[in-house]
């Protein structure tokens, strides 16, 4: 089984070339309907013992130059995640810190936070967007943030929610 196939992303970034996400706010539009699927393996929950449902701090870092760049006005509410952007701008669920520093708690380069793929084969975002975008979902199969072993894959989002 090769790297990439082995670990899902370390670090999954979201890049935007515009203004595009907006705070989530009932008068910007409503969410979308409740679906029932099938519970999967949830990471967070067997690594931390707490699922990444955004209502703990630790479950997304929102330090500017870190795990997230160029947000504007950042917040979480009641497991929801805000904020805007006006250019480049990246967030980081599982940040793989930087090159040579010390690995602690939930850092993606951390061995222990290492993402199976084999056991964890989906990711789910939900996000809206003010008006279309293309997004660049990028990640890591190695415990450092290195060229050989990034991988990236770019995706359209509509306007409303995706």
């Amino acid at each position: 089984m090769s790297r990439i196939s082995r670990f899902l992303p370390l670090l999954c970034a979201l890049l935007g070339l515009a203004a595009l996400l907006v705070p989530l706010t009932a008068a910007r539009a409503a969410a979308p309907a409740t679906q029932s699927v099938a519970t999967g393996a949830d990471f967070a929950s067997a690594a931390w013992q707490d699922p990444w449902d955004f209502t703990n701090p630790s479950d997304l870092l929102l330090d500017n130059g870190g795990p997230a760049s160029g947000l504007i006005r950042p917040s979480r509410t009641g497991g929801v995640v805000s904020f805007s952007i006006a250019g480049p701008a990246y967030v980081s669920p599982l940040w793989a810190g930087y090159p040579g520093s010390l690995r602690l708690g939930r850092d993606g380069g951390a061995a222990a936070n290492m993402i199976n793929a084999g056991a964890y084969t989906r990711m789910h975002l939900h996000a809206y967007a003010s008006r279309p975008v293309s997004v660049l979902f990028e990640w890591f199969t190695c415990g450092a943030p290195a060229p050989s072993c990034l991988g990236a894959m770019t995706t359209g989002m509509g306007a409303g929610w995706n």
